[in-house]
């Protein structure tokens, strides 16, 4: 993780017709924004894993998920491809 504590904001945009969602650090028209909070309560350099706790200050369709594979920490066994 990059930091221990963080409140990381980006725009998200949901294409129902293709069923995918993308990300952008930038406001585009369509996006809305988002916002996730996160706290390191453990991590386990062996496994190259942490266990988070997570506050969404906002709350889009798969934001948790799609927020941290944006920033190059993706959920533990998550299948979907983020944009």
């Amino acid at each position: 993780m990059r930091n221990k504590h963080e409140t990381l904001k980006a725009y998200l945009f949901k294409d129902t017709k293709k069923s995918m969602v993308y990300i952008s650090g930038n406001k585009e028209k369509g996006y809305r924004e988002i916002i996730t909070e996160y706290r390191v309560l453990e991590e386990d350099a062996e496994e190259n894993s942490s266990i988070l706790e997570i506050i969404l200050h906002t709350g889009r369709t798969h934001q948790i998920r799609a927020h941290l594979a944006y920033i190059g920490y993706p959920i533990i066994g998550d299948r979907k491809i983020w944009q």
